[in-house]
């Protein structure tokens, strides 16, 4: 005959409780840790975005001062840049309006500053340096990479000097 103890008895379903907790805690944590991933993801392709779209921005940049350093030898188109611009007429906005109605769009911006007085003289004479009183002339560079699906927008800037005049702009004022 059999013999069961009283001890056993009381601990006859104690083990598929336990079980199924460790297992509801385990899928808890599958759960977790696949929703995490989805999520890390998602924004490892953001950033990839983002940086492509910067990328785009600085080539687009870099072709911009590339016309400018061969301003007098090619004709490059700039606009003279007004102190009395108004905000919302600003090249930036103008190149984002643009930049809403397509799906990827880049663009650059070239803004002819005044020229400037150098205020004195270099101490190393003689190496084609700028003399006190001599102009220099700036032109700002802006250049905008956008992608409305993404909404990734990367907008960059330069400020290119040049000792050469500037011949006149294709576009008008």
């Amino acid at each position: 005959m059999l013999v069961i103890s009283t001890q056993a008895k009381n601990q006859r379903g104690a083990a598929l409780i336990v079980s199924l907790l460790i297992l509801t805690v385990m899928t808890l944590i599958g759960v977790t840790a696949m929703s995490q991933s989805g999520l890390e993801a998602l924004m490892a392709g953001n950033l990839q975005l983002q940086t492509s779209s910067m990328s785009e921005a600085e080539n687009e940049l870099a072709k911009a001062e590339l016309a400018l350093e061969n301003i007098q030898n090619t004709a490059v188109a700039y606009v003279t840049y007004n102190k009395d611009i108004t905000p919302e007429i600003s090249p930036i906005k103008e190149l984002m309006k643009k930049a809403e109605s397509v799906s990827e769009f880049q663009d650059s911006y070239i803004e002819y500053l005044e020229p400037q007085a150098v205020p004195g003289e270099s101490i190393i004479i003689g190496r084609g340096t700028p003399l006190d009183g001599s102009e220099f002339y700036l032109f700002r560079t802006t250049a905008l990479h956008a992608n409305s699906d993404s909404g990734s927008r990367r907008i960059v800037q330069s400020i290119f000097v040049t000792d050469e005049e500037p011949p006149p702009s294709l576009e008008t004022n």
